[in-house]
């Protein structure tokens, strides 16, 4: 008995041998197929009939691996008397190795083909977020399409860098469904000028900044309740004539206030120790000396010669004629009391196209800037 048992396990060793290497086969020809299967996802034409050829040669194995396994158990049940039974084990590998090559192709088809373009990230997620979330900025171009010309005034003036939403909120519904008044932001009060422009330490001093109660008294406003539009206009604060990229190109001005704290005074007289700086009377010697002399003698240069700085080294400066930015200071109002002679304006400009052919001429014409006397 002992010698039948010794002669029949050479053929079922033999088998277990030859069916492990098979399953095993059978299982990495899964792994395979699993990743072609996502290669095929992600490409523009896949390989369908290498895929079936895989597939093939996948079950093939697998089914000759557990067929091979099978026959040495039943070889194995004759002798369980005088061994062990492990029949129940092949089983267990059987199912772990399915379920792990059905979650294998479960991951193929469920991971989406651009995963990794940019690392553990689906690589169509942001085109993804657009499409669920409608733009809220629309963009200054969307603008243009009904506003050309509040756009074109303003990419000529002082706020030619600011985005139109800054001041008007964003506006989706405004542009893409109905172009009313009431779904956008219509910024008439002066707190919401003074979000940028109110005098602050904490900016940089060739940043445009007021003190609100200062400029009106400078300028003769009484009514604190008057608002800034009542002379700035919002696309054109300053009436510039010019492109301010289009300006002159000029030495850097270095203003007290780049240096000092809260020191708007611009004609503060300088001690003697002072660094020296950039004047215009370098420059500008017999303008300076005449301006002392006129009625602008308390205006500063840069007030009707704005200056925006590019670099460290210089910037650009403006030499304005439009008579509206003359008009901030000396047109005819209900609310101001400016010491400054007051223009009546419509009225004067009549008067100026009766004597002139020329309908756009401007005030400094006849009026010089420095003096401020009338020409002759």
């Amino acid at each position: 008995m002992g010698r039948n048992l010794d002669a029949s396990s050479a053929p079922r060793t033999a088998r277990r041998r030859l069916g492990a290497p098979l399953l095993a086969a059978g299982l990495l020809a899964g792994l395979v197929l699993a990743y072609l299967g996502y290669e095929a996802r992600s490409s523009a034409r896949p390989n369908l009939a290498l895929l079936v050829v895989v597939a093939i040669v996948t079950l093939g194995l697998l089914a000759a691996g557990v067929g091979v396994l099978r026959a040495s158990a039943d070889l194995e049940a004759a002798h369980a008397e005088l061994e062990g039974d492990y029949r129940h084990a092949y089983r267990l590998f059987a199912v772990v190795g399915t379920l792990l090559l059905a979650l294998l192709a479960a991951r193929s088809w469920v991971v989406p083909a651009s995963f990794g373009e940019f690392g553990h990230y689906r690589g169509t997620a942001p085109k993804d977020a657009q499409k669920a979330r409608v733009p809220q900025h629309q963009g200054r171009k969307a603008c243009v399409k009904c506003h050309e010309l509040q756009v074109e005034d303003h990419a000529k003036d002082a706020h030619h860098t600011v985005e139109c939403e800054d001041c008007h909120g964003a506006a989706p519904e405004h542009v893409l469904i109905d172009a009313t008044k009431q779904n956008i932001e219509r910024q008439t009060s002066r707190e919401g000028c003074l979000v940028c422009h109110r005098q602050l330490n904490a900016r940089p001093g060739a940043f445009p900044q007021v003190s609100w109660r200062d400029h009106y008294g400078r300028v003769g406003v009484k009514d604190e309740r008057i608002e800034c539009i009542k002379c700035h206009d919002p696309h054109r604060p300053l009436f510039l004539d010019k492109p301010i990229a289009e300006a002159r190109l000029h030495p850097l001005l270095q203003r007290c206030r780049d240096c000092h704290l809260g020191q708007m005074d611009e004609k503060a007289e300088r001690p003697s120790s002072h660094p020296a700086t950039f004047d215009c009377a370098y420059c500008h010697a017999k303008l300076t000396l005449h301006a002392g002399e006129s009625p602008h003698a308390a205006v500063s240069c840069t007030t009707c010669h704005p200056f925006h700085k590019e670099s460290a080294y210089a910037g650009r400066i403006v030499r304005n004629t439009d008579p509206r930015f003359c008009l901030l200071c000396h047109a005819k109002t209900d609310f101001s009391s400016t010491k400054a002679k007051a223009i009546e304006w419509p009225g004067h400009l009549e008067d100026v196209k009766a004597a002139s052919k020329d309908e756009e001429t401007p005030c400094t014409k006849c009026h010089g800037m420095h003096t401020g006397k009338e020409r002759p």
